[in-house]
């Protein structure tokens, strides 16, 4: 019966291998895969002369199918190696093609009395050399492994440390039963009648990791179908930009031609306006289709603003700050202080387009005056490679609803009012063409207004040689009842943060740096941080039906606050 257990394991075991080699030579999912059932390969190989072969064959062989099975066996050690590095994505080249080149040293001196030799009675034996050389060679191996396992230990994901913990379980059952066989190979204690102890450390260690690599294997599989369907949402995207893009280069021509017919049309109702002829009706008229064509031109003008605002030429080293002074600058008409600039520590200089920039701050400032505000307030700042100009009014402003589609083109808030929608979706353009950009936030609720909006543009600092400088800040996000994900990350990605995603409080007590981790949770998800004593940190974010995202930091008796880019700069990042 006992055979007929460990016979059919080491079937499934060899069916496992194959099918995992075949799988990756078809479809490439990940090396790790390749490396693992080459290893299982060799270990059924290794474990068939026991099993198969030596009680199959005569006293006279066994020496031959012994020196074969060790020759299989010292490539082993260096397969164990490398799918276990590739697993933890840890690659030492060198490391690996010196264990591959002693392990064909070892190979090849099993073909040499050195290694193993066969007593009179017809029992193989291990040499001294054997116990000197290759059984230390053995347990370097193993020793290396962990060592490497535990290196990577604490920046490894959850789903490594579960590979890690199977594979301790796997190579401590197979150096046990590896000690018990060399034992045995030297005589130190009674020879098994059956098999050696290695064939059942081998098949033990091949059923643990098995199993932990079809989970793997099944973790590949759903990670790249879900790759899959963001490739495939993004080529969806990617062709209604496309589409999006061949309107908007027909929009322009159609606004280009619109505005030549606009200015003759508007010649000849100037000519008509002289005419003494006409009377107070048709006169009326014609101011009619006069105010009709400045409109349609200021559209068509907006149309190609738009079209030309994604390109950006003539780029120089300016002041962010000089430039918003000299827009201030030009409403003489308002009082002294409706105008309020914080400056910043230190010159904000860009690499831009000072007639693009002063488009936008111009735009900017009077849909504030337009929005009947009386006050604006500008504060500028730098932070970890970021620049921030965040603009508050105290004028109509909008709900957060309406904030979320300020930007989308032909969008207003000003029907009946000659808006066109276009102006934001200029300023946006603009700034991204200057690799920034800008977010919106409305103060108001649905039943009030009043409250005023504010506004936070983003620009990388350049570096001395031309390179947007990085954010460096370790920020983590537990993602366990966080609504409004995908805003909380849009408002990182504009100040270039790439957060770690955690899912939940026990993982980020396994994986964060203490004391310089900052972390994003939930409401209900962020006290229990305290609970486990983690010095980090923290700030809980609320969903707030009226302003938005807002957040609560740690630090006792705080307020909430609207979770921002300026937040986040000035709060996250100190």
């Amino acid at each position: 019966m006992a055979e007929f257990i460990i016979e059919a394991i080491w079937i499934f075991l060899l069916a496992t291998g194959i099918l995992f080699v075949a799988l990756e030579y078809k479809t490439r999912l990940a090396p790790s895969v390749l490396y693992f059932g080459i290893t299982i390969m060799l270990l059924c190989g290794f474990a068939a002369v026991d099993i198969w072969i030596i009680p199959r064959s005569s006293n006279k062989y066994h020496l031959y199918w012994f020196e074969i099975q060790h020759m299989l066996g010292s490539f082993i050690m260096p397969m164990l190696l490398l799918y276990v590095l590739v697993l933890l994505k840890a690659i030492h080249k060198r490391l690996i093609q010196a264990f591959f080149f002693i392990s064909a040293l070892f190979a090849l001196s099993f073909f040499t009395p050195m290694m193993l030799r066969q007593r009179a009675d017809g029992v193989v034996v291990g040499t001294v050399w054997y116990l000197t050389f290759l059984v230390p060679y053995v347990v370097l191996t193993i020793a290396l492994v962990h060592a490497f396992m535990i290196k990577h230990w604490a920046a490894s994901s959850q789903e490594q440390r579960r590979a890690m913990k199977f594979h301790v379980v796997g190579f401590a059952f197979l150096s046990f039963c590896g000690l018990v066989d060399i034992f045995m190979l030297f005589d130190f204690i009674p020879r098994s009648p059956v098999y050696g102890f290695t064939i059942v450390g081998i098949l033990g260690f091949g059923v643990i990791n098995s199993a932990m690599f079809l989970e793997h294997f099944a973790f590949v599989v759903k990670d790249y179908k879900n790759t899959y369907h963001k490739l495939e949402s993004a080529y969806r995207d990617l062709d209604e930009a496309n589409a999006l893009k061949e309107i908007g280069m027909s929009s322009a021509m159609i606004a280009h031609e619109i505005k030549n017919y606009m200015f003759v049309i508007g010649g000849h109702a100037q000519l008509l306006q002289r005419s003494n002829e006409l009377s107070d009706i048709d006169r009326k008229k014609v101011t009619s289709i006069e105010t009709a064509v400045e409109t349609l031109t200021a559209f068509s003008r907006d149309v190609l603003d738009l079209a030309r605002s994604r390109v950006v030429h003539d780029k120089h080293v300016l002041d962010l700050e000089q430039l918003i002074r000299k827009c201030a600058a030009k409403y003489e008409s308002l009082p002294s202080n409706f105008f309020e600039i914080t400056a910043a520590e230190s010159p904000m200089l860009i690499h831009g387009n000072w007639g693009r920039l002063e488009q936008v701050f111009t735009n900017i400032f009077n849909n504030a005056i337009e929005a009947n505000c009386t006050h604006i307030s500008i504060r500028l700042m730098q932070r970890h490679g970021m620049l921030l100009v965040s603009i508050h009014d105290n004028g109509d402003g909008c709900t957060p609803e309406q904030a979320s589609s300020l930007f989308t083109a032909f969008y207003t808030t000003k029907k009946g009012k000659k808006g066109t929608g276009l102006g934001l979706s200029i300023v946006r353009a603009i700034i991204q063409s200057h690799g920034g950009h800008i977010s919106a936030y409305g103060k108001n609720s649905k039943e009030k207004t009043g409250l005023g909006l504010m506004l936070n543009l983003t620009f990388p600092i350049l570096t001395e040689n031309g390179e947007q400088a990085q954010n460096d800040c370790d920020i983590a996000i537990i993602k366990t009842e966080i609504e409004y994900l995908p805003q909380v990350l849009q408002v990182l990605h504009n100040v270039r943060i790439q957060p770690r995603i955690l899912e939940s409080v026990s993982e980020a007590t396994k994986t964060l740096v203490q004391g310089r981790t900052r972390v994003l949770a939930s409401a209900t998800v962020a006290p229990q941080l305290l609970e486990t004593g983690m010095r980090c940190s923290w700030h809980a974010l609320v969903s707030d039906p009226v302003h938005g995202i807002r957040v609560i930091p740690s630090e006792p008796d705080s307020a909430p606050e609207l979770f921002s880019e300026e937040y986040v700069l000035t709060r996250m990042q100190t």
